[in-house]
């Protein structure tokens, strides 16, 4: 993304924000992160927005607030996003949006993955770890992932904490291959 670009997305993230991030709870972020996620596996799906008929284009975006679970006043962005158009921005708005919502919530998203499951004890003992680190309220994805072989790997934008088998492996790789 260039600069140009980059700023027209924070400058619409950060309007959107305005009229309607103070009013977002998690389930609101849940379903933005899931609808990032979405485009950001199919960008096509925007191509939709640029029916012919106004009438189509009400019709489609509601449908598409619908599915995502998305707030309503979300029509507006995406109405301006089409008269400008500019509706290939609209995965990259909603990721500064959720960068804004956090910031503003003084919450972190981690991933967290470890192989086996955890279970609730382990869960909350992680997360405690991670709200004493940070200092800040965390909002997690769990997976089990059964390529780091054992361990727990916890990992945010700008936080990483890698205590598993396939890291140690990894770094005793590298270091035989500096040695030789």
């Amino acid at each position: 993304m260039d600069i140009k670009t980059g700023r027209l997305t924070t400058k619409y993230a950060q309007a959107l924000f305005n009229l309607d991030g103070k009013q977002m709870g998690e389930a609101d972020f849940w379903a933005i992160k899931k609808t990032v996620q979405c485009l950001r596996q199919n960008m096509t799906i925007l191509t939709y927005f640029n029916a012919p008929h106004a009438s189509e284009n009400h019709q489609l975006i509601k449908l598409f607030l619908a599915y995502f679970k998305l707030p309503p006043k979300f029509s507006a962005l995406i109405l301006l996003l089409q008269k400008q158009q500019r509706v290939f921005l609209l995965k990259n708005i909603l990721e500064e949006f959720l960068a804004l919502y956090l910031t503003k919530q003084q919450q972190i998203f981690f991933k967290i993955s470890s192989y086996p499951a955890l279970n609730d004890i382990q869960t909350k003992q992680a997360l405690d770890y991670l709200e004493q680190a940070t200092s800040c309220k965390i909002i997690y994805e769990q997976h089990v992932d059964p390529a780091l072989i054992a361990g727990l790997k916890m990992q945010s934008v700008t936080f990483l904490y890698n205590h598993t088998i396939q890291n140690r492996l990894q770094k005793i790789h590298r270091k035989l291959i500096r040695q030789n």
